[in-house]
C-alpha cells in the first residue's frame, strides 16, 4: 500500500511516505503543501495530515483537499486532524464560568490563549509558551491534558535547545551544511533589516519581522469544527465523511503506527479527526 503522511513534523512511521516543509533525512522528505502533490492521479491508498490544514489560508486548504482527492485511488481514505474549534471554545466557556466563581485565573488565561494566541501571535511560541514557562506543576498538568505532554515539552524548549533537537539526528556532514546555510540566511536577513531600517525607519523593520514570522507557517490561518471540516471534505469530492476517535481509522493498521497515540494516550488531545473516501466513478 502507498500511504502518505503530509506535514508530519517529528511524528512519522516507516510504513508511510513522510513529508514536511522541514525535511528530516532519511525518513522525512521535503514538500511544500501549497503546491500540487507529486503523485500521479489515483495512485495512493491513504493520505493523512494532522494539524496542517489550519496553517493554510482557507482557499489553499481547499486546494490541498482537492489534491488529496486527486491522488487517492477509488476507495482510498483521507484522514485529517485539526485543533477542534468546538472543543477549544467549550473549554474557554468552562474556564470563564470557573474563574468568575473564584477559580484559577491562570487556567482562564490559558483557555483564552489556546483559543486565540496561535492565530494572532507575532513571535514564535507566543503567549502559550510564556504561560507554560510560568505554570505550576498542577497548571502544567492541565495544559498537557489539553495539548498533550509531547507538545508541551517541545514548547518549553528554548530556541537553542530546539535547534539542537533538530540537528541531533542528522549526519555530521548534513549538520555542517545546515549550520552554514542557517548562518548565511541569518546574515542575509540581518542585512535586509538593517537596510530597511535606514531607508524606512524602525517601524518598517518591525513590520518586516512580524510579516516574515506570520508567513513562516507557525500561525493558524483558520479553525475548524466538525461541521465545517466535514463540509470541506465533501466539497473536495469525498464521500462517507465521518468523525473518528484518535487512532480509530478505516486505514488498515493505522492504530498500530503511533501517529496519533503514544503509550495509549492521544498525542494531541484537543484534536478533531475526520475521514472520507474517494468514491469509485460508478458511484
Amino acid at each position: 500500500m502507498i500511504l502518505v503522511n503530509l506535514g508530519c513534523g517529528p511524528v512519522w512511521h516507516p510504513d508511510w511516505q513522510n513529508f514536511d516543509i522541514q525535511p528530516r533525512p532519511p525518513h522525512v522528505g521535503r514538500m511544500d503543501l501549497r503546491r500540487p502533490l507529486p503523485f500521479h492521479d489515483a495512485t495512493v491508498d491513504a493520505v493523512y495530515h494532522s494539524h496542517v490544514l489550519e496553517h493554510l489560508p482557507p482557499a489553499t486548504a481547499a486546494q490541498l483537499l482537492r489534491e488529496c482527492h486527486r491522488v487517492l485511488r477509488p476507495g482510498g481514505v483521507l484522514r485529517v486532524g485539526v485543533p477542534d474549534l468546538e472543543g477549544v471554545t467549550r473549554a474557554y466557556l468552562l474556564a470563564l464560568e470557573a474563574v468568575t466563581g473564584g477559580g484559577d485565573a491562570f487556567l482562564h488565561d490559558w483557555a483564552v490563549a489556546e483559543l486565540l494566541d496561535q492565530c494572532v501571535r507575532e513571535h514564535s511560541g507566543g503567549l502559550m509558551a510564556t504561560l507554560m514557562r510560568e505554570a505550576t506543576p498542577e497548571q502544567l498538568a492541565h495544559i498537557e491534558s489539553r495539548v498533550g505532554g509531547e507538545d508541551a515539552r517541545r514548547a518549553r524548549l528554548a530556541r537553542r535547545e530546539r535547534l539542537a533537537e533538530l540537528l541531533r539526528g542528522l549526519p555530521a556532514g548534513a549538520q555542517a551544511r545546515w549550520l552554514l546555510g542557517f548562518a548565511a540566511n541569518q546574515a542575509w536577513l540581518a542585512t535586509t533589516e538593517a537596510l530597511l531600517a535606514v531607508v524606512a525607519g524602525p517601524r518598517a523593520r518591525r513590520q518586516l519581522r512580524v510579516g516574515r514570522f506570520r508567513t513562516s507557517g507557525e500561525v493558524h490561518q483558520w479553525m475548524y469544527d466538525r461541521f465545517s471540516l466535514e463540509r470541506s471534505l465533501r466539497a473536495a469530492g469525498f464521500e462517507g465523511v465521518v468523525v473518528r476517535e484518535p487512532g480509530e481509522s478505516a486505514i488498515p493498521g493505522f492504530g498500530d503506527h503511533g501517529l496519533e497515540m503514544l503509550h495509549g494516550r492521544a498525542r494531541k488531545p484537543e484534536s478533531l479527526y475526520v475521514e472520507g473516501f474517494r468514491p469509485s466513478p460508478a458511484s
